[in-house]
């Protein structure tokens, strides 16, 4: 399906979704410091899977309708675009992709079936350090053992998305050839909420004396840090996509309040220093939007996918901050305030731009 065709498929069936579903300014972030924030109502994520968000872009052979990558990064522009709280949607197609790179087996299949028909919710852990770090390479155990039949572990996994909101924990790290399942509720989790990140509900992981068969875990079909780096990959062309929303939905409501404000009898927007500014951010969203997307359908084609995505988050998180901006200073000191949705693309997207990896960092990963 050629990528203009599916972007009307995905704006009829979920542009209205979003904003419909978007949290009312008044109950976003400023107030949001509490530990821990609310969980989203209850019947946001079964709508949201049902429209398909989770099958439309997985492959077939893992359940899906296989309209790939293009279909991921659109979708989540739109999320980005009504400000949409996504961390938990893109950390699930994070899971996702790290399953459908496992061995076939009952438990993969189980999990893929439930996961995508909405009566299972994952959490990924796969951080041994802070929100802002690049996550390249996978965490390391306290302690891992193998124990006769049962692999037992602790560990520490920080910031993780809606960990409580999940049935099952996948937990990715060194010297484990795959994905260790572990039930939310297993006695040896602990979690421990943390400031709200943005749109992101986060919480650390502290896993303490867990067992599981060794036949639970599920074995990569490649080399582990290989199999990371695509699946990180296909998560930081996602994010991009995103960042690429937030700068557009600010854009658009910077245009907007451009052209009814009035400023000495006339629309700011008459002004060439607020129209020229316009313009400029207007040319940079255009020009991440088609790098993200001609990324995402490289990647769909099989080639390979690290380094055009640490490019294209690197351009999407410098261009998310500044154009997120730009649309906070068009509306002045009424952009600062809860009753403005400028200051919402502002804190969403300075936060989610160090979400897979500060800038410096990525652009180490793409050659000169």
């Amino acid at each position: 399906m050629e990528i203009g065709q599916l972007e009307q498929l995905l704006r009829a069936r979920f542009a209205g979704f979003f904003p419909e579903h978007t949290p009312p300014l008044e109950e976003h972030p400023a107030q949001l410091a509490e530990v821990p924030a609310a969980a989203p109502p209850p019947t946001t994520w079964p709508a949201l899977v049902e429209r398909g968000a989770l099958v439309l872009p997985t492959r077939r052979a893992a359940g899906g309708l296989g309209l790939g990558q293009p279909a991921a990064v659109l979708i989540a522009e739109l999320m980005g675009a009504a400000a949409f709280p996504a961390g938990a949607y893109l950390d699930t197609l994070l899971g996702l992709d790290l399953l459908d790179r496992c061995r076939p087996s009952a438990e993969r299949t189980r999990l893929l079936r439930e996961v995508l028909d909405g009566r299972h919710r994952i959490a990924v852990g796969f951080r041994d350090g802070s929100a802002d770090r690049a996550p390249d390479t996978l965490p390391g155990w306290t302690d891992l053992a193998r124990d006769g039949d049962l692999l037992r572990f602790a560990a520490r996994f920080p910031a993780v998305v809606s960990a409580d909101e999940a049935d099952t924990l996948l937990l990715v790290g060194a010297g484990v050839g795959g994905v260790l399942p572990l039930a939310a509720g297993d006695p040896a989790v602990l979690l421990e909420p943390r400031s709200v990140l943005g749109q992101r509900r986060l919480f650390d992981v502290d896993v303490y004396g867990a067992a599981v068969p060794w036949s639970a875990l599920l074995e990569f079909t490649a080399e582990p840090a290989a199999v990371w780096r695509e699946v990180l990959g296909r998560a930081r062309l996602r994010q991009a996509a995103h960042l690429v929303g937030l700068a557009g939905g600010a854009l658009d409501a910077a245009v907007g309040y451009a052209r009814n404000r009035r400023q000495f009898g006339k629309p700011l927007g008459h002004f060439q220093s607020i129209s020229f500014r316009l313009a400029a951010a207007t040319a940079r969203v255009e020009a991440a939007r088609l790098l993200v997307r001609d990324a995402a359908a490289r990647s769909e084609r099989g080639e390979p996918t690290a380094t055009a995505a640490a490019r294209a988050l690197a351009f999407a998180a410098d261009l998310g901050r500044a154009v997120t901006a730009e649309a906070l200073h068009v509306h002045g000191a009424f952009g600062m305030t809860l009753q403005s949705g400028a200051q919402r693309y502002f804190r969403s997207a300075a936060t989610e731009s160090v979400w897979l990896g500060v800038v410096p960092e990525l652009r180490k990963l793409v050659p000169a």
